[in-house]
C-alpha cells in the first residue's frame, strides 16, 4: 500500500504519464460540444437568420434544445462510462457529434432540419463533455486530482478564446457553410483520434486509491436513491441549474448582442475571447486551490463572482442607461 507522501511525489512529478493523459482530454474538451458549439453558435444566429428568415427566437430555440439535451441525457451516458472503457466511449460520441456540426453546412430552410440536428449535437455532444474525460482522470490522480481536472476543464477555456475569432474569420471569409464544415474537423480529426489513441485508463485500474477501494472493499458514500432524497443533492443541483440557465443563456445572445450596440466582427470576437482568457485563468487557478481549500466554498466564490459578472451587464442598455451617462 502506497502512503500518501508517496502517492503525493509520484503525482507531482512531471514525467508521470497521469499528466499527459490530462493533456489529451484538455484538448478533448477544447475540441467538444462546450466548445465548438456553444461559443460558435452566437455567431450563427445573423447569418442563419439572413439565409433563411428566421428570427432569433426561432434560432436560439436550437440552443435550448441542444442544451435541454444534454440535461436528459447526462444521467444515462453517466451510467455508461461506468460500465464501459470511457476512452472508445468518448471516441464515438466525438465522431457523432463532429457529423452533427457538419449536418448545419447543409441545412435548408425547413426549421425542423436546425431542431434535429440541435438534438442530436446535444445528445452526441453530452458524451464530449467533461464528464467522461473526469471519468478517466479520476483513475490517474487522488492527490493532485484537483490540480489534473483544472487542466482538463481548462479546455472548454481554451477554447472559448480560440474559437469565436476563427469563427469570425471563417464568416468573413468563406461563409457559414464552409465555418460549420471547419468546426466540424475540430472533433473528427483532432479530438477524437487523440482521445481513442492516448486517453487511456489504467490496465489495472485506478494507479493507487487508498483505504477501503485498494482492499477490494466498498467505497462509502449514499445510494442513488439516497442521494435523490438528500438536500444537499438537490442544492448543487439548483446551483448548476441557475448557473447554466444565466451563463448558457447569454453566451447564446452575446455576438448578436454585441453587434447590435456596434461593435464590428472582430472587436465581437475579441471580446468573446477575453472571456476565454478569464475562464481559463480562473480554473487552473481554482482547480489547483482545490486540492488544498474546501471545494463548497470555491464554489461558492465562483458563483457570487458570476453573478456579480452578470450584474455588471444589466445597465448597459434600457432606461438605466441615460442616468448611468449623467452620473459618469
Amino acid at each position: 500500500m502506497k502512503t500518501d507522501a508517496a502517492v503525493r511525489s509520484a503525482e507531482n512529478r512531471l514525467a508521470y504519464p497521469g499528466w499527459r493523459v490530462a493533456v489529451v482530454c484538455h484538448i478533448g474538451v477544447l475540441t467538444g460540444f462546450a466548445t465548438v458549439f456553444i461559443y460558435s453558435f452566437s455567431f450563427m444566429i445573423k447569418p442563419l437568420g439572413q439565409a433563411f428568415g428566421w428570427d432569433r427566437e426561432q434560432i436560439a430555440r436550437a440552443f435550448s434544445l441542444a442544451a435541454i439535451s444534454v440535461a436528459i441525457f447526462s444521467p444515462f451516458i453517466g451510467k455508461l462510462f461506468d460500465r464501459f472503457d470511457p476512452r472508445k466511449l468518448i471516441a464515438g460520441f466525438m465522431t457523432a457529434f463532429g457529423l452533427g456540426m457538419a449536418s448545419l453546412a447543409f441545412l435548408t430552410p425547413h426549421l425542423w432540419q436546425l431542431y434535429a440536428n440541435a438534438v442530436l449535437i446535444g445528445i452526441a455532444g453530452t458524451g464530449t463533455y467533461q464528464l467522461g474525460y473526469a471519468r478517466v482522470i479520476a483513475a490517474w490522480f487522488e492527490k493532485r486530482l484537483g490540480a489534473a481536472l483544472s487542466i482538463v476543464v481548462a479546455g472548454s477555456g481554451v477554447g472559448s478564446f480560440i474559437v469565436p475569432p476563427l469563427v469570425a474569420h471563417g464568416l468573413a471569409a468563406y461563409g457559414w457553410r464552409e465555418t460549420y464544415l471547419g468546426l466540424a474537423a475540430m472533433p473528427l480529426f483532432i479530438g477524437m483520434p487523440l482521445t481513442l489513441l492516448f486517453a487511456r485508463t489504467p490496465q489495472e485500474g485506478p494507479v493507487h486509491k487508498s483505504g477501503k477501494a485498494m482492499r477490494g472493499e466498498a467505497a462509502e458514500g449514499l445510494t442513488w436513491k439516497q442521494a435523490l432524497g438528500s438536500a444537499s443533492f438537490w442544492m448543487l443541483a439548483l446551483g448548476v441549474v441557475a448557473l447554466s440557465l444565466s451563463e448558457n443563456g447569454a453566451l447564446a445572445h452575446l455576438a448578436p448582442m454585441l453587434s447590435d450596440h456596434g461593435l464590428h466582427a472582430e472587436q465581437v470576437a475579441f471580446t468573446a475571447s477575453l472571456l476565454g482568457i478569464a475562464s481559463v485563468t480562473g480554473r487552473f487557478v481554482l482547480g489547483a486551490l482545490l486540492d488544498f481549500v474546501k471545494g463548497s466554498l470555491i464554489a461558492v466564490a465562483s458563483l457570487l463572482a458570476a453573478g456579480v459578472g452578470m450584474l455588471c451587464c444589466w445597465p448597459t442598455r434600457g432606461p438605466l442607461r441615460p442616468q448611468l451617462r449623467r452620473r459618469l
